[in-house]
């Protein structure tokens, strides 16, 4: 026995330190120039820390068209300890990658007994290239956060299963119930625990059992069409569309699993029906359904399999559409495991096989160290992209906006026209645009710019606060006033809002109400220095030199290269000391 469990947790470390080889590079990546500005450097509420507030906007409400709550959490204590370094983050989802390995092997053993099956999956789970965008995108750690719920709570049902209890069946819900609270796409789960009663468990398929999983799993279902509907996120293409894209991704992601070649960070949704894609894509499904019928009594982990991964691809497959992509590497994360644990589990008793197989995960490895290459850089990330999809108009402004972080306005003006030739109403793009004309001193062309972004960005705050401060810039502050005061309520943890609208009532002499817009701001962004430079003037305004002198002096700390807080300060240390002379 104890020679067993020895065996048990080699193999896990074994699978856990695959993982970490596969992966270490990621550490050394910076935050990548798609979704993770909004999901971290950029959201104020996780650079609070562990608030009261936090906690109340993680549960309460619905932020980036999403709601996943403890996704929120693990990012602010990443913030917490790590701050705006980059690394720390990338560290946390690596080691949930590699305790997912570990523990996907350790299921699957104590589930069937079988060591060398159970360590295969597990390693063709661990290195395969398409895992890289899951552990490598800071974005995506509600992936491997969801997944690490989603394979405790397996071992905590066939725990359960085996010895059956109320406390045993608490630990089940309350682990479903934390992945539902990582990733919602884990609604599935019930019927993935359905597939196992056939296989490992052999015991009847029992559904009452599983009710309160299935509550649970309805329950979050609700709470993300209601965050994905409010943000936008749900495309209205037509059924057909949908229908056809779904019957086309299932092979896709097959095709990719077999051979993981040309993988990108994106790929674009095409809605038109092309009929003979969608024909032999329908063939290879009933295909494939009919082989594992046919074998369902002599390799029942055929049929469980498939089924698997049909099921838990469903909530992203198309038919309901979120977002721009016709499929993602992502979205194979937990699905794969299925035709993983098919093969691993069917593959035949000879030492040809098996070398071939760690052939294979060894293959594997060289692919993932090569896709994992292309996320070092956003230039990097997105050329490759562009290289898979050559018009694929969000690889165009991601790298767009590398161009324009760098100072290149040529170049990237030159591809946010490309962007908008394909797709006019891009309010990204065109909010861009008109940064671009600001960094050229054209307040009014990009003012021109501003307004159309407005008109068709779904969130405000992206486009908002500056306009208001070109329009403050060009002497129409009371129209800056009214742009913002009415979005406000409705976005009152935007720090870049508070801090323009604060600017704009100062213009126009409401100064009780800048002040607590700016104070608001300065809560939000506390290592923001233009918030404490506003704070500065407006107190200097109203002769409060000490905390005016304050302010400025934490200014420059924070960007000792602010030139106009070093002027500022000067200013008010002067005006301090005649006003005492008085």
């Amino acid at each position: 026995m104890e020679k067993s469990r020895g065996a048990q947790w080699l193999g896990a470390a074994l699978v856990a330190a695959l993982s970490l080889s596969a992966f270490s590079a990621a550490v050394g990546f910076p935050f990548a120039g798609i979704d993770d500005a909004d999901y971290v450097t950029g959201n104020p509420h996780i650079q609070q820390g562990f608030t009261a507030a936090t906690m109340r906007w993680a549960f309460t409400r619905t932020y980036a068209a999403n709601w996943f709550p403890l996704t929120w959490l693990s990012h602010t204590l990443d913030w917490t300890l790590w701050g705006s370094a980059p690394a720390g983050h990338h560290l946390s989802s690596v080691l949930l990658h590699a305790a997912n390995g570990a523990l996907l092997f350790l299921f699957l053993l104590q589930a069937t007994r079988l060591y060398w099956p159970s360590l295969l999956t597990a390693a063709l789970f661990a290195v395969h290239p398409l895992r890289v965008e899951s552990v490598v995108w800071i974005s995506e750690r509600k992936d491997v956060l969801s997944a690490f719920f989603f394979l405790l709570m397996l071992v905590a049902w066939l725990g359960w299963v085996r010895k059956p209890g109320a406390a045993r069946y608490l630990l089940v819900c309350a682990l479903f119930a934390a992945g539902l609270a990582s990733k919602p796409m884990l609604v599935t789960a019930p019927f993935v625990l359905l597939l196992l009663d056939v296989w490992p468990l052999r015991r009847p398929p029992l559904l009452r059992e599983k009710l309160p999983l299935f509550l649970l799993s309805a329950a979050a279902s609700l709470l993300t069409l209601r965050a994905q509907s409010s943000g936008r996120a749900i495309s209205p293409l037509p059924l057909s569309s949908r229908i056809a894209d779904a019957i086309e991704g299932y092979a896709i992601y097959l095709k990719m699993a077999v051979w993981p070649a040309r993988l990108a960070v994106h790929y674009p949704l095409h809605p038109e029906i092309h009929w003979g894609p969608l024909l032999a894509a329908a063939a290879l499904l009933v295909a494939i359904t009919g082989l594992c019928l046919w074998q369902l009594r002599e390799r029942p982990q055929l049929a469980v399999g498939w089924a698997w991964f049909l099921v838990m691809l469903l909530p992203v497959i198309g038919v309901v559409q979120a977002g721009s992509q016709s499929v993602a590497d992502r979205y194979s994360y937990l699905p794969l495991i299925g035709p993983f644990f098919a093969l691993s589990f069917s593959l035949p008793r000879r030492a040809a096989l098996w070398a071939t197989a760690a052939a294979a995960v060894c293959a594997l490895f060289v692919l993932t160290l090569r896709q994992e290459s292309y996320w070092r850089d956003d230039g990097a990330l997105f050329s490759h992209a562009l290289e898979v999809s050559p018009d694929d108009p969000l690889a165009l402004q991601a790298l767009a906006n590398q161009r324009l972080s760098q100072g290149k306005l040529e170049e990237a003006e030159a591809l946010y026209r490309a962007v908008l030739r394909q797709w006019p109403t891009a309010g990204r793009a065109l909010n861009a645009r008109g940064l671009i004309a600001l960094r050229r001193g054209q307040p009014r062309e990009a003012l021109r710019w501003f307004e159309q972004a407005l008109a068709v960005e779904p969130d405000p705050t992206l486009v908002a606060p500056t306009m208001a401060a070109t329009l403050t810039q060009l002497g129409r502050t009371a129209e800056a006033v009214r742009l913002l005061e009415p979005l406000e309520p409705a976005h009152p943890d935007f720090p870049d809002l508070q801090r323009e609208l604060g600017v704009a009532l100062a213009e126009v002499g409401r100064t009780d109400e800048a002040l607590a817009h700016l104070l608001r701001a300065q809560q939000l962004a506390p290592r923001d220095a233009a918030t404490q430079l506003d704070l500065g003037i407006l107190l200097a305004r109203g002769a409060r030199y000490g905390e005016a002198i304050e302010r400025f002096q934490r200014a420059l700390e924070l960007d000792p290269q602010l030139q106009i807080a070093r002027q500022q300060l000067e200013l008010a240390r002067r005006d301090a000391l005649h006003s005492s002379k008085r």
